[in-house]
């Protein structure tokens, strides 16, 4: 089962962005529920993000982790590349991404 939601709306100068999302799983690897908020703010192509995130498998304790990002979108909302870093209760990791839409 999965409950997504996405916003954007302008800030001044700068767009925001609200995305949220909570997921039940049960597959061969996980067991149980995960969620996230995360906030943003892009000026032109730029973009900031921070996002909260909790994992919650049924069989062990609870993982709450902070991300902030910073992100690139050279084609509008057509691809997006960029670099997180992420700390908290999972191991410290500095993420790399490219993503695009279709």
């Amino acid at each position: 089962f999965v409950l997504d939601f996405q916003s954007g709306f302008p800030l001044a100068a700068l767009a925001a962005t609200l995305n949220g999302g909570w997921y039940s799983w049960d597959n061969a690897t996980f067991d149980g529920d995960t969620a996230f908020v995360e906030g943003g703010l892009r000026l032109n192509t730029l973009q900031v993000t921070c996002k909260q995130s909790v994992q919650d498998p049924e069989e062990k304790s609870s993982i709450r982790d902070t991300t902030i990002g910073f992100h690139h979108y050279p084609h509008k909302h057509n691809a997006r590349a960029g670099v997180e870093y992420r700390w908290g209760d999972s191991s410290e990791q500095v993420l790399v991404g490219f993503q695009v839409a279709l």
